[in-house]
């Protein structure tokens, strides 16, 4: 609008152009000296010309010099700059050749088909797998990428609950802000893979390490990947039947904590189904210790609900419990998900920091698990109420 204001001749403050043309370069040449970030004095000297070259056009314009050449100009120039920052956005990349995936280079390494051997071999409806290494860096988009269900992520806004779980558990540092971006997930925390329905595990020789023997078995290998299998794994929705506070979660060691969650389910303050279910009895040092957690997974495993159908926003399955008890699902608790238990619509939790349960009564059940995008009830009558305008105006046009 600025340019345009211009063009129709009206006067330039050349006063305002060349003051902020001048605090755009101080912006621009200020040393920040910000740890870890590396300003490129390359493109300093870029924006730095254009920003000049921007500013003497539109003096002489104000000027009455060159008019007839100055508007043509501007245009190439901002072509110029489209063109020249464009460019390493698409050509300085490295590409993905033909070569990389016949050598098994990047994402197209062995663990590529080690997944989809696993896919081929275990047809169960549901099931995490995770890598203890990564075939690009860590690894935050193998699973994505390589079409498998893990634990790793990288976004600028992960779950607020899945941080939150992960930070305390103590796997990750939640007050730093870089590790709530990279998230390790579970792979390396061998312990809690059986709540989390992570029944394979990847590995190569240089991450063997990072896989427990008392946990997995290897059970196949795939050039130089090592697929191990869970003895402890546990399908996807859990009952647990005792609560443990807050306070008394905050009072364990970091092992305990972790072991707690295949007896308990962690309660907020606030939670008004506490008395629905059994207190966690007192911890004491050894408590979870021995064979107690072992036996106890295989105990849920036994327990937890049936699969029968399963996408990305609809789960279903049934489950029979002895006891009132508190389905734990991994899933980050999220206002958008929706239960129904035996055709009729429950309430979801918020469980353990950040995950989703559901609290069901003795018996056999049939659940209903689906995801509806928050507020799109309304998105859809803004929709319907938009049309209906449209067609309120179609047939009254002539009135208007």
């Amino acid at each position: 609008m600025g340019f345009h204001y211009l063009l129709d001749g009206k006067p330039l403050n050349k006063l305002v152009l060349f003051g902020t043309s001048a605090l755009l370069l101080c912006v621009l040449w200020y040393p920040y000296h910000v740890t870890d970030v590396v300003i490129s004095a390359d493109m300093q000297i870029k924006v730095s010309l254009f920003l000049i070259g921007y500013t003497a056009l539109l003096w002489m314009n104000a000027e009455g010099m060159l008019s007839r050449l100055v508007f043509p100009a501007l245009v190439s120039l901002v072509s110029i700059e489209a063109l020249l920052f464009a460019w390493p956005a698409i050509n300085d990349r490295e590409p993905i050749e033909k070569t990389d995936i016949s050598n098994k280079q990047y994402h197209f390494d062995d663990s590529m088909e080690a997944a989809r051997q696993i896919k081929a071999s275990d047809k169960e409806l549901f099931y995490r797998v995770d890598k203890v290494y990564g075939s690009i860096k860590t690894g935050y988009n193998d699973g994505m990428v390589q079409g498998f269900f893990g634990t790793k992520t990288y976004q600028s806004h992960n779950h607020k609950a899945y941080v939150e779980f992960l930070d305390k558990a103590g796997i990750i540092d939640g007050t730093k802000e870089q590790n709530t971006r990279w998230l390790v997930g579970l792979s390396a925390t061998n312990m809690l893979h059986g709540l989390f329905s992570i029944k394979y595990l990847m590995s190569n020789e240089a991450s063997q390490e990072k896989v427990d023997p008392a946990i997995y078995t290897p059970i196949d290998t795939i050039g130089k990947t090592v697929i191990s299998r869970n003895n402890y794994y546990i399908p996807f929705g859990i009952p647990i039947e005792q609560y443990l506070t807050e306070q008394d979660y905050d009072q364990l060691s970091v092992s305990q904590r972790r072991r707690s969650f295949y007896f308990s389910v962690v309660a907020p303050d606030n939670a008004a189904w506490k008395n629905k279910l059994k207190p966690l009895p007192p911890v004491l040092e050894n408590t979870f210790f021995g064979t107690e957690t072992r036996d106890r997974t295989h105990y849920l495993a036994d327990a937890a609900m049936k699969m029968d159908y399963f996408s990305h926003n609809l789960i279903k399955g049934h489950i029979e419990l002895q006891n009132n008890a508190m389905i734990f699902f991994s899933l980050p608790y999220d206002i958008g998900w929706k239960a129904k238990v035996d055709g009729v619509e429950k309430d979801l939790e918020l469980i353990d920091f950040g995950f989703t349960g559901l609290l069901i009564e003795p018996g056999r059940h049939a659940i209903e698990l689906w995801y509806e995008p928050p507020l799109s009830k309304y998105g859809w009558l803004g929709v319907l109420g938009a049309l209906l305008c449209v067609g309120v105006l179609i047939r009254f046009r002539k009135s208007f």
